[in-house]
């Protein structure tokens, strides 16, 4: 429903309007009516109507005068009145914003509809374009952050092909910084992969919530901006007292730096790496900067959890290493084992953990090594009792990659070693595991031979009846049942990794004829070696 004041100083003008149409039924309501510009004026400002019917000539205020006193560009649509002498009036008015005239003497019903139709047009042609606009600017206003996270990705990506489109952008997204003192830093969450259990809802809260500790932290003492680069890793760019000294410089950023690992761990209990590029001047330079803060920050896994690195530091010192001959050790380790020797073991873990910090090398290749180790070891011990012994849930070496510094690394191979001895130490309260450990070696060295009893207790220097007796005690299986199954695991990879033939398998694997061999498969597997390809 439209709201209309009439203003004329005829009262028998303002019945007649009143009454020539019937207003519910065209979407309006009169609200007020007034016999001059002035009261015109005041019933305006209170009942502020959508049209205004309105003669021009008037006592007090015209209708001209009445118009110019208010906002326009705010204010009700016009419906002029005038008589034939008017014209001059009438055009004024037009200019005014009056948006329809109608002569007193022709008034009939049909024309006073279509001014009031007409006027009803404009309006819902300016509402919808100022919903549209409104809409416009709050969608720019909720959307700012994004597009100002945007903004950053090419400005760090040199992606600005001219100055003017930068500073363009820079003036929409109200980014100020001085060109003549940038830097950049760059924030790696560790504990990130412990949040795949969060909803999506929950990630973006998470976001939210440390970009805004950043901005906070940063702002304090510098002029800049954060945004997110990608899962658990943020970027800020920003600008410094250009009046500072260097060592000025440096101690604000250690000390901004520490405060925030400090929050981060306090509100959040995550840990970060962060890393610090040099001074760079121009905005050109900032993806300079931004790979500079990346590598400050693969330079912090040597350094550990909580800790920030300028860039400076990590690009003088000696460069990362991406091979380490490991195979000695390895060699070490393997006879350690087989002769139970504790000593040897913690000295070998920790000629290698200190090995690893001396020779600077990748965290890929630092993960080569514990799995190196890890799968020597587990080849020769059940992985099952390490994991009950060290306390994990998950397999050794999904732990592995779950130590993402090289402190982390040491710590977990020193605790890998000491586990290894514990176990060893338990075990050689006796002669007997080591008895079935240096059996069982020898079983997956003649994995491919007729294995006989009497020859494994020679090598052993036992008879053959003990061996048979201490064999069934540790492992619950007779030598011949325990040699069958290693001998049919060995032979299942085999036919899964290979294109041999059935019956070349049984030669390769000591057997005398293929029929035999798919028996004992059969017996143990369930099914032929023909049916186990197919499975596959």
């Amino acid at each position: 429903m439209f709201s209309v004041v009439i203003i004329d100083d005829e009262a028998l003008v303002r019945i007649g309007l009143k009454s020539m149409i019937n207003w519910e039924e065209n979407d309006c309501q009169i609200v007020a009516e007034a016999s001059n510009g002035q009261q015109g004026l005041e019933i305006i400002k209170k009942y502020r109507p959508e049209i205004v019917i309105t003669d021009i000539k008037m006592p007090v205020m015209d209708g001209i005068e009445m118009m110019r006193q208010l906002d326009l560009r705010k204010g009700p649509k016009y419906i002029v009145l005038s008589s034939y002498d008017e014209f001059n009036l009438v055009r004024q008015a037009m200019k005014l914003g009056a948006v329809e005239y109608l002569i007193k003497l022709e008034l009939e019903q049909d024309i006073l509809i279509n001014a009031i139709n007409q006027a009803k047009k404009i309006i819902l042609q300016e509402n919808e374009e100022y919903e549209r606009k409104g809409s416009l600017e709050r969608q720019v206003r909720v959307n700012k952050p994004v597009l100002r996270e945007e903004f950053f990705r090419k400005l760090v990506g040199h992606l600005f092909i001219d100055r003017k489109e930068l500073e363009e952008d820079m003036d929409f997204l109200e980014v100020s910084l001085n060109e003549n003192a940038l830097m950049c830093v760059f924030i790696r969450v560790y504990e990130i992969d412990n949040m795949t259990e969060f909803g999506k809802e929950d990630i973006q809260l998470f976001d939210f919530s440390v970009v805004n500790i950043i901005d906070e932290i940063l702002n304090d003492t510098f002029k800049g901006y954060v945004f997110k680069w990608s899962h658990g890793e943020y970027a800020s760019v920003f600008s410094y007292n250009i009046n500072w000294s260097r060592e000025l410089l440096n101690d604000k950023l250690s000390q901004s730096m520490e405060r925030l690992i400090q929050m981060l761990k306090q509100y959040f209990n995550i840990s970060v790496s962060i890393g610090i590029s040099d001074i760079h001047m121009g905005f050109k330079e900032l993806g300079t900067a931004f790979l500079q803060s990346n590598q400050a920050v693969e330079s912090g896994f040597f350094k550990g959890f909580g800790s920030y690195t300028f860039y400076n530091e990590c690009c003088s010192n000696d460069p990362v290493k991406e091979t380490i001959e490991i195979s000695d050790y390895k060699s070490r380790l393997k006879n350690a084992i087989e002769l139970s020797d504790t000593c040897e073991i913690r000295r070998i873990f920790e000629e290698v953990s200190q090995l690893l910090s001396k020779e600077k090398v990748t965290k890929q290749k630092a993960y080569d090594v514990c799995c190196h180790f890890a799968y020597l070891v587990i080849n020769v011990i059940d992985e099952k009792l390490f994991k009950s012994v060290m306390g994990y849930e998950i397999s050794i070496f999904a732990e592995i990659l779950r130590q993402n510094s090289l402190p982390e690394i040491r710590d977990w191979l020193d605790k890998f070693g000491e586990c290894l001895c514990t176990i060893m130490e338990n075990n050689s309260n006796n002669n007997t595991s080591r008895f079935i450990i240096k059996a069982k070696k020898y079983i997956n060295d003649h994995i491919k031979e007729d294995i006989k009893l009497n020859e494994l207790a020679a090598a052993l220097a036992l008879s053959p009846g003990y061996l048979s007796t201490l064999f069934k005690q540790v492992t619950g299986k007779n030598f011949i049942d325990y040699t069958t199954e290693v001998k049919i695991e060995y032979a299942k990879k085999i036919l899964k990794e290979s294109n041999l033939k059935i019956y070349q398998i049984s030669d390769f694997m000591g057997y005398e004829n293929a029929y035999y061999f798919s028996r004992v498969f059969r017996k143990i597997t369930g099914m032929t070696p023909r049916e186990f390809i197919d499975k596959q």
